[in-house]
């Protein structure tokens, strides 16, 4: 019924598993990738992820609350809440002309919206094509309600600072103890898993937030020697079972997608020290195998809520106590009318997007479109 999406098409592959399907729906120049353990779970993720995506990339800018065009240094001055400027390169672990960098940027004019921040009631300024280029995606998302869009974007933001302290700092992660899960739909994905020779571990990566994170990091054995050896997903949610549910449901679709590149295309990747390529994890693998304590699912922390509402307060209630604010930006678009929001949470990092380029190109893209505005 709506004219943008009037060749809306959606296919179903089944790809490198029989036992698992995943959904991709295209319009537009646009394709999103579903994903579930379940035909309805990847279904609906699919369409969700499209309606994310399009209103990201249709997001009018210029139009958008309290536009403007301005230097760091100069949106400091105004009386708006905004950024700290360790925020700016936040994500760059191996930085090393970081202040140098940071004195150039601030005085380089960006475009800045106005976001509402939830935890201290009042509006923030954004810098939105800044922060488009070194988190991507992160922190988007949609929902049938603002609130279930609120929910899911924060649990990926916790989930990607978890992942950011286990790959990058370090951080030791015990291993969940299998036998302990008695969800029926992880119970047969995990007996198919074995019937096809893949190994399997899954770190659980809550940390100091305690909501339940884990990484599903999986040993194909057919694919030894190749890029499909060994890989991840990731899941957050406030429910333990439903988190590693979302991580090996990211796991087989970030699998079966390489694996449909490397048979159609002959895709190969140039590995790289230290990169984290969503399903790809060049860093050292040694973190992956040490483990303090099998940590039983029973022991998790269980913070689900009868609604989306009251989860995303029970979050931002948790977030600030621990010092963090939850700023909101909505990217509903018109025509669509599917609640979207970008959630922005300062001081929380993403080792999945932006340690693989160099932070200067950032300075200079920054730069170009400052020009171009002139």
């Amino acid at each position: 019924k709506i004219p943008v999406l009037e060749n809306l098409e959606i296919k179903e592959a089944f790809s490198a598993f029989e036992f698992y399907k995943h959904i991709l729906v295209s319009a537009n120049g646009l394709t999103t990738c579903g994903k579930g353990l379940t035909f309805e779970q990847a279904h609906a993720s699919a369409i969700m992820e499209y309606c994310e995506r399009f209103s990201w990339m249709n997001y009018d800018i210029k139009n958008a609350p309290g536009y403007i065009e301005a230097s760091y240094e100069e949106i400091k001055k105004a009386k708006t809440r905004t950024v700290d400027e360790d925020y700016f390169f936040c994500n760059f672990f191996g930085i090393k002309n970081k202040y140098p960098l940071l004195k150039k940027l601030k005085g380089i004019p960006m475009k800045w919206i106005k976001g509402y921040s939830f935890t201290n009631h009042c509006e923030y300024y954004y810098p939105i094509r800044w922060h488009n280029y070194i988190f991507g995606s992160n922190g988007l998302a949609a929902g049938n309600t603002y609130e279930e869009a609120i929910v899911q974007a924060i649990c990926e933001l916790i989930e990607r600072e978890c992942v950011y302290q286990f790959i990058v700092e370090n951080k030791v992660a015990n291993d969940v103890d299998i036998a302990s899960i008695k969800n029926p739909l992880l119970a047969e994905i995990f007996d198919k898993l074995a019937k096809v020779k893949i190994d399997f571990k899954i770190k659980n990566i809550s940390y100091e937030f305690e909501i339940p994170s884990f990484i599903f990091y999986g040993i194909n054995n057919n694919f030894a020697g190749t890029i499909l050896h060994k890989g991840v997903g990731h899941g957050t949610y406030l429910e333990p079972n439903q988190a590693i549910i979302r991580s090996v449901s990211e796991y087989l679709q970030a699998f079966s997608l390489l694996h449909d590149q490397v048979r159609e295309k002959g895709f190969d990747l140039i590995y790289k020290p230290n990169k984290h390529y969503g399903f790809l994890v060049t860093f050292p693998h040694d973190n992956f195998y040490k483990s303090l304590e099998d940590v039983k699912v029973s022991e998790i922390n269980d913070f689900s809520k009868s609604d989306f509402k009251e989860e995303a307060e029970f979050l931002i209630h948790l977030l600030a106590k621990m010092g963090y604010e939850v700023v909101i930006i909505d990217k509903t678009h018109p025509l669509l009318k599917i609640p979207v929001v970008r959630v922005f949470i300062p001081g929380f990092r993403s080792v999945i997007v932006s340690e693989v380029f160099d932070a200067e190109m950032f300075i200079i893209a920054a730069q170009n479109e400052a020009l171009r505005a002139e």
